[in-house]
């Protein structure tokens, strides 16, 4: 998981992700502009966010990204600041 600040650090981010860590991707892609192409289909609605690569299964030869924004991490934080004070009260 990686917290993806601007296009530029995404772009940092897919590139060590996606296509380094992957195997099977380095040897498809041979130019940058088919990487900045591909990167621009996978990019984030918006920033910043929480990005996470996901393992492609035996159906899906690719891994996608996953995006997690700031209104999701702020209703996360809202449930667990509620269970840590029930939990607390509980004692």
């Amino acid at each position: 998981m990686q917290v993806i600040l601007d296009q530029d650090s995404f772009y940092s981010w897919f590139n060590q992700a996606f296509l380094f860590d992957s195997k099977t991707m380095l040897g498809v892609w041979v130019s940058e502009s088919e990487m900045r192409r591909l990167a621009d289909t996978m990019a984030p609605q918006r920033y910043p966010c929480l990005a996470m690569m996901i393992p492609g299964s035996p159906h899906t030869d690719s891994p996608r990204a996953m995006y997690v924004y700031r209104e999701q991490v702020a209703r996360w934080l809202a449930q667990l600041s509620c269970q840590g004070s029930r939990a607390f009260s509980e004692r």
